[in-house]
């Protein structure tokens, strides 16, 4: 049985086709920088390799190369009258409805829409990828497999914030943690390649977007993302942990509009960065004060820096003297 395997990400669209049960890998590829004029696409299988540089305006039309490559006859991947029978999507937040794999259903294409918000970057585009692989392989089952789904173990404990106990219950804000089919594969390998059980253990996930998972005994029990993945490690285009403080600052003291903020710090959305304006509205007095403390400290630092530059810096700063004077002469 031939399954297809998709992580429609963002900008690209990554893909293996493996014989199932065996798990033998009969081609893979990728289509990436998706909406420029610059798309590669690279696939390959036993029999044929195909790499070109394209334009592709969207995920359907990425989508749409792929399925020409693993139906082209030339290609040597399906039989005659042979059909894919399962596609499996990455999802990357589920929320707190699943814990594990699910087929995909209208129910569950509305749950990714409407938890795209917490997943920006992630889940509109892997609905988009739910969308198209059920127009170009119509006679599959369409499989969702979620980031979050591995850490739905995490106890009470780490997964609540210190909040109100309504904005949890109404609202559901805690910590859902993401990379978790990354985080429990990698697990399972460092057991296997040890030959033995791993009471404890702390895996981390380095890409585009990172995370450590603390482990106990094959579940997860923290995790340094949350409610959404943009805190915890510095990532290709998200910011990590950041004090809110900085929110308050750029928009007093140094002038940004949210719109602004939002273009500078692309973890965040209109939502937070509003969110926290309106907080410093209701508590102006009190924030004021404190963002004048960090104002004088930073104005006392500069001052201290300056009479008492470090040894590195007059080392430098005598260097380049040193360098004027040859110069001049």
């Amino acid at each position: 049985m031939h399954i297809l395997v998709l992580n429609s990400g963002s900008s690209s669209i990554k893909f293996q086709l493996l014989n199932m049960p065996s798990g033998d890998l009969i081609a893979s590829g990728l289509v990436e920088r998706l909406g420029t004029n610059a798309t590669r696409v690279a696939f390959k299988a036993s029999a044929a390799t195909y790499e070109q540089y394209c334009e592709l305006a969207s995920h359907k039309e990425g989508l749409g190369e792929i399925a020409k490559f693993l139906k082209d006859p030339k290609n040597n991947i399906l039989a005659a009258g042979e059909e894919i029978k399962a596609v499996g999507h990455r999802v990357v937040h589920g929320g707190s409805t699943y814990s594990g794999t699910v087929a995909v259903n209208p129910d569950v294409k509305k749950i990714i829409k409407e938890l795209g918000s917490l997943a920006p970057l992630h889940n509109p585009n892997n609905l988009l990828g739910i969308e198209v692989a059920e127009q170009l392989f119509p006679n599959a089952i369409q499989v969702a497999v979620f980031d979050t789904a591995f850490h739905q173990a995490i106890p009470d404990k780490a997964k609540r914030y210190a909040i109100p106990d309504i904005l949890y219950e109404k609202h559901g804000i805690q910590v859902y943690g993401f990379h978790g089919t990354s985080h429990q594969y990698v697990a399972r390998e460092a057991e296997r390649y040890l030959g033995t059980p791993i009471g404890r253990m702390i895996t981390i996930h380095l890409g585009n977007g990172c995370s450590m998972t603390a482990i106990k005994e094959g579940q997860s029990l923290d995790h340094s993302l949350g409610f959404g993945p943009s805190n915890g490690l510095i990532m290709g285009t998200r910011s990590g942990d950041i004090d809110h403080a900085l929110i308050f600052y750029l928009v007093k003291e140094a002038g940004y509009t949210p719109e602004e903020i939002l273009k500078e710090l692309p973890s965040l959305n209109l939502e937070k960065i509003y969110a926290t304006i309106t907080y410093y509205l209701h508590n102006r007095s009190q924030l004021d004060f404190y963002l004048l403390q960090l104002i004088n400290h930073r104005k006392e630092k500069y001052q201290e820096f300056v009479k008492n530059p470090s040894p590195l810096i007059q080392r430098l700063k005598a260097e380049k003297i040193k360098r004027t004077q040859i110069t001049a002469k």
